[in-house]
């Protein structure tokens, strides 16, 4: 989006619309139209355009977890370490997330972490219920790769498999 024009632009377009006949310009412009194809009911179109704009009305939090989404590789690292694994708990990505962003660090909660990923689409493992951790507690975890497929595993012990795998080095 460019800058905004001079105050003089704005000035001159109020004039003509209000009282130069604008108004009844742009509605004759419009009414000659040809919208037989313009259904007000469908999905709005999905531009670039739309997209700077939401994701500019993001909180840094937000703007995270739609980061994971998009591009899992990048933010599932450790150093050079890279995590093997698809399901974390918010803890865990509350982790990662004050590593990048240390300034937020005590600022967000798991529980926000949860809304937040909730918010940007992801669903949690085990419908929800808590699973066996490598610590030996029960925790909950998110579906951040692969989520059509864990979605459908219900055996505890190959989640609990999966949730064990250490990170590995990684290019």
């Amino acid at each position: 989006m460019g800058a905004p024009l001079p105050d003089e632009f704005y000035k001159a377009y109020d004039k003509w619309l209000k009282k130069d006949g604008g108004a009844a310009a742009l509605m004759q412009w419009f009414m000659e139209r040809d919208l037989s194809n313009f259904n007000p009911k469908a999905m709005a179109l999905r531009t670039s355009a739309r997209e700077r704009m939401i994701m500019t009305g993001k909180s840094d939090l937000a703007m995270w977890c739609a980061e994971l989404k998009d591009a899992p590789a990048v933010k599932l690292r450790l150093g050079q370490l890279r995590h093997q694994r698809d399901l974390f708990t918010s803890h865990e990505l509350l982790g990662m997330y004050e590593n990048e962003h240390e300034r937020q660090m005590g600022k967000v909660t798991a529980n926000g972490m949860s809304r937040a990923l909730q918010a940007a689409g992801f669903r949690q493992a085990y419908n929800g219920q808590p699973l066996p951790s490598p610590d030996g507690k029960q925790h909950r975890y998110f579906m951040i790769r692969n989520a059509d497929r864990w979605s459908r595993v219900k055996d505890r012990k190959a989640l609990a498999k999966h949730i064990a795998l250490q990170p590995m080095r990684g290019d």
